[in-house]
Formats: C-alpha cells, structure tokens, sequence
C-alpha cells in the first residue's frame, strides 16, 4: 500500500465532483500535449515551452498525489512553480 489510505478516504468524500471529472481533465492535459506538437513554433521557443507545459503537468501530478495523501501545505510549494510557470509559459 502506498500513502494513507485514511487521508485518501477523506480526499475522494471531500473532492468527488473533481473526482468525477477527472477523465476531462485528463483528456485537456494531453490535448495540449498535441497541439504543442503540431504548432508551428521552432527552435529555442517550442523547446522552452514544451519544457514548461512538462513541469505543469508534473506539478499537478505531484500536487494531487501529496494533496490526496493529506499533505496541502507541501503541495503549496509545488503549487506555486507551477503557477509561476504558467505565468512563464503565457508570455
């Protein structure tokens, strides 16, 4: 068994319409993956955005596995570069 089956418990009751939805969100995630692929963008510029679009998806990862296991306030660290890198990423 991996984490705290007690805090996920919680996690699923507290978050079940995020949890109903999460195939949509998936689903959003790597349709950006795709249209990150088929842009027209070349050289330094595609490579710094495909780098940033890769360490939010790992960020929200990290963010929901520590979050369902019943550590907010470390995911709130992980939050932030992830905002920051959206941020990044818009301009």
């Amino acid at each position: 068994m991996i984490g705290d089956r007690g805090n996920q418990k919680i996690f699923e009751e507290r978050n079940s319409l995020y949890l109903c939805n999460i195939e949509e969100i998936q689903f959003l995630i790597y349709f950006c993956a795709e249209k990150l692929d088929e842009s027209e963008l070349e050289g330094t510029n595609s490579r710094v955005i495909y780098f940033l679009y890769r360490q939010i998806v790992e960020a929200y990862n990290s963010v929901f596995i520590l979050v369902g296991n019943g550590f907010a306030r470390s995911s709130m660290i992980i939050l932030r570069s992830m905002y920051e890198h959206s941020v990044t990423m818009t301009f």
